[in-house]
This record gives structure tokens, sequence and C-alpha cells, in this order.
């Protein structure tokens, strides 16, 4: 609601002020410095919503969707396994054992899981 209005009200004194944006010099840099400002923002969130468990966030563009799907059935293929199944649970008193995995860019959670793997089975 708060972004809508903020656009119409930008509107509003664009309109006022008979500004064309086409005309400015400055706009390339404006729009620049919003689009960064976009992406960085949704990048912050996307961690910090990792970090703090409160929801995950999968990342996923058009290019790759095709690409992982490919692999998918790459791999399906070589273990004869359907999409619906999950891996295996880990042993019961293993050092992962009730240890949610951690996401894909939470590096030290990946660290943790990595060491403690390594810790039992050396």
């Amino acid at each position: 609601t708060v972004g809508v209005m903020s656009l119409i009200f930008g509107m509003q004194v664009t309109f006022e002020a008979q500004w064309n944006m086409f005309e400015d010099p400055a706009t390339p840099a404006v729009l620049a410095y919003a689009i960064c400002l976009c992406k960085g923002t949704s990048a912050m969130t996307g961690v910090s919503a990792g970090y703090l468990k409160i929801w995950v966030v999968r990342y996923k563009t058009w290019a790759e969707s095709g690409y992982q799907q490919a692999l998918a059935k790459k791999m399906q293929a070589m273990s004869a396994g359907t999409a619906d199944e999950k891996p295996p649970p880990p042993p019961a008193g293993s050092a992962h054992d009730g240890w949610p995995e951690p996401a894909h860019y939470d590096k030290t959670g990946m660290e943790r899981y990595r060491v403690a793997f390594l810790a039992e089975n050396q």
C-alpha cells in the first residue's frame, strides 16, 4: 500500500512540475541507482531470511530451470528413482540426526554440517 501511494505521489509531483524524464541528463544515473538498490535489497532479504530461518528462498532463473530439469532426469535414470523421493535420513544417533540441512547460501551452516560429517566419518 505504501509503495503504490508513493508511486502515485511521485507521479503527481512529476506531472505538476511538468518534468520530462527523457530530457533530464540525470535519469540514467537515477535509474541505475534504483535498480541496484532493488537488487541489493532483494539479495539482503533472501540472505537474512535464510539466516533467521524465517522462510527459504529458492533462487531460480529461466536458464537454470531447463538445465536443472535435464540434470534431474539424468540423475533419475542413473539411480532409477523417482523425483518424489527424498534423500535418506541420517542414521539414528549420528552427528546429523535431527539437524535440518542448511540452505545452499548459508556458508557457516554448510561448514558446520561438513565438519560434523568429516568428524563422524574419519
